[in-house]
């Protein structure tokens, strides 16, 4: 799966590897959208992830960090307007990654 098709989740992905460190001399950019697709690969057969892939790439910039790396309270409140599974996702793109 090639996340260019899937703008939204690409720039969340980007947002939290760089965000805890992840793209560094020994880990590329696409070593991490590499790993990241693999994830989304296997959780579309469970979630539906055009209505996650376009809620994020709705969001404004702030808002964007906010639900990938923002404060707990605040990202609990974004997670609460988003599609189902959302949070699911950047939980497991997270894990993926770092």
């Amino acid at each position: 799966m090639n996340l260019d098709n899937l703008p939204g989740i690409k720039r969340a992905a980007l947002i939290i590897a760089y965000d805890n460190g992840c793209v560094n001399i020994l880990c590329t950019e696409q070593e991490i959208l590499d790993s990241a697709a693999k994830v989304v690969e296997a959780q579309s057969a469970v979630y539906d992830i055009e209505p996650i892939d376009q809620y994020l790439e709705d969001l404004s910039d702030k808002e964007m960090q906010t639900i990938c790396c923002g404060d707990e309270l605040d990202q609990f409140i974004m997670i609460r307007m988003a599609p189902e599974n959302t949070d699911e996702l950047l939980h497991m793109i997270w894990m993926e990654l770092c």
